[in-house]
């Protein structure tokens, strides 16, 4: 009998707002652990970076730190992620990531893709096409998200979030940011 590969999950979410109300860490985590068990993967635990951006190189995340410690360390042989964009969505890093783990001996697993394997055309060309549709995936939300900011700035709303000393009032069909003396003074506090 062979001994179970041992392997991180690893989650991540780009915003606060996703990490409580999106596909949340414990949603990931829980399909990640259900994967190692139909796969015969030892997990060690999760790790995951909560509120970072798919365009911050894995290397300098926090938990991307902390795989990479594990596998130095012996502690694991293996990542499984949700989905190759959680590793990142800029294809450069993320197909330089898979292909540095790779390299060293790490596998490198992903709920949609199975053992992620370079060793043929066919698999190396897939990595990179799921890459670039992170990517590209990673440039639609931008637009989207200036889309909205814009439509919302000629509509006279506010953009961004409203300061902790000010209150939204609507006047005349506009929503405005006034300042609001109570809330400053609790703000001083």
């Amino acid at each position: 009998m062979t001994t179970p590969i041992k392997v991180l999950g690893y989650a991540r979410v780009s915003t606060d707002k996703q990490a409580r109300f999106g596909a949340s860490m414990e949603a990931q985590g829980r399909l990640i652990e259900e994967y190692c068990e139909r796969q015969g993967l030892a997990l060690v635990e999760v790790v995951t970076d909560e509120a970072v951006h798919g365009t911050v190189p894995f290397k300098e995340r926090p938990g991307g730190r902390e795989v990479i410690r594990a596998f130095k360390s012996g502690r694991a042989e293996g990542i499984v992620a949700f989905a190759m964009d959680r590793i990142g969505r800029d294809a450069g890093d993320a197909t330089q990531t898979i292909r540095s783990l790779v390299a060293a001996g790490i596998h490198v697993y992903t709920l949609e893709d199975g053992e992620i394997a370079l060793e043929d055309f066919g698999s190396r060309v897939m990595m990179v096409v799921r890459a670039e549709v992170a990517a590209e995936e990673r440039r639609k939300i931008a637009a989207r998200t200036k889309a909205a900011h814009d439509a919302n700035f000629k509509a006279g709303r506010p953009v961004g979030p409203t300061p902790l000393t000010a209150r939204a009032v609507e006047r005349d069909g506009r929503v405005y940011l006034e300042p609001d003396p109570n809330l400053m003074r609790a703000a001083d506090i």
